[in-house]
């Protein structure tokens, strides 16, 4: 048998595990919830949007106790098996930061969708786009990430597949950098990433950029709605600290950064954008053009 289908995630009961990852927290090290708590307000509200679900475990090595760490899906080509159920054979999967390095298959059709997002404001380009990528899952993919405002993307972090449905995946992973708005992660945003050039390119679009716009306020009203936030950082944090306590550590840190990250938020209601092409701010609203396709 090629994969084990036990249920280690709760929300995603039914995946077929070739690989399974047991991650320390990255640069959440020492409280290790961050990450693992982010996406889970994502999943749990059933936002489209392809995450990596998680399960807290007890680790042992050669019977002695290393702590207590996170179960994770893996973010690689072995994300589109376990998900999709996309033998590894068959997948073109890579890593999209500031340039596209292929892990399996090929990026034939991400330089295919680059090049159609210059004219994506034509309604038939963009019908077209709308053939090899999953454009509602991408609007969602951008809407998170920049309302986030990690320093660590999207330079890095930033992994897509091509699915069952012939068309483009964006994973979200990694985002234990997130909530850094008082570190300027918004003018990460530039065109030295493809991915994010597409996406400047895209909002020439009538219709991508109003659904853009809904997204975002979707994402800052309703699935990263703070009430609703706390009780889940609450919760992931009290499963993790007595184990924790057994080192020496506590996640109240994390914790007290996750819930007052909302002070650095800039108080303008305007989503504000340094474009990297022009090196002039944009503001997004739903009249606005972008000559940002050279």
């Amino acid at each position: 048998q090629k994969y084990r289908t036990y249920p280690f995630f709760d929300n995603k009961p039914h995946l077929r595990h070739k690989v399974i990852q047991v991650r320390n927290g990255g640069n959440d090290l020492l409280c290790r919830i961050k990450d693992a708590s982010l996406q889970y307000m994502i999943i749990s509200s059933g936002f489209y949007l392809d995450c990596q679900d998680y399960q807290s475990v007890h680790s042992f090595i050669n019977g002695h106790y290393q702590g207590m760490l996170n179960l994770r899906e893996p973010s690689n080509k072995h994300y589109a098996l376990a998900n999709y159920g996309i033998d590894t054979d068959a997948v073109d999967q890579m890593e999209l930061n500031t340039g596209v390095h292929v892990n399996a298959g090929t990026s034939d059709a991400f330089w295919e969708w680059y090049d159609l997002s210059v004219n994506a404001y034509d309604e038939k380009v963009y019908e077209e786009i709308e053939k090899i990528v999953d454009v509602d899952e991408f609007i969602n993919y951008m809407a998170v990430q920049i309302f986030l405002g990690g320093d660590d993307w999207p330079q890095n972090n930033c992994k897509g597949f091509k699915g069952h449905d012939g068309r483009f995946h964006i994973v979200l992973f990694d985002i234990d950098q997130a909530l850094r708005y008082d570190k300027g992660s918004f003018d990460r945003l530039s065109s030295n990433c493809p991915l994010v050039a597409i996406f400047f390119n895209m909002l020439g679009n009538s219709d991508f950029r109003k659904q853009f716009i809904d997204t975002y306020c979707i994402v800052g009203g309703s699935i990263f709605e703070p009430q609703r936030c706390e009780e889940i950082i609450n919760r992931i944090a009290d499963e993790m600290r007595p184990a924790l306590a057994l080192e020496g550590l506590s996640p109240d840190d994390t914790v007290e950064r996750m819930k007052n990250a909302k002070k650095h938020i800039p108080e303008s209601g305007d989503i504000a954008i340094h474009s990297g092409i022009t090196k002039e701010k944009k503001t997004i609203d739903a009249e606005s053009t972008f000559p940002l396709n050279n």
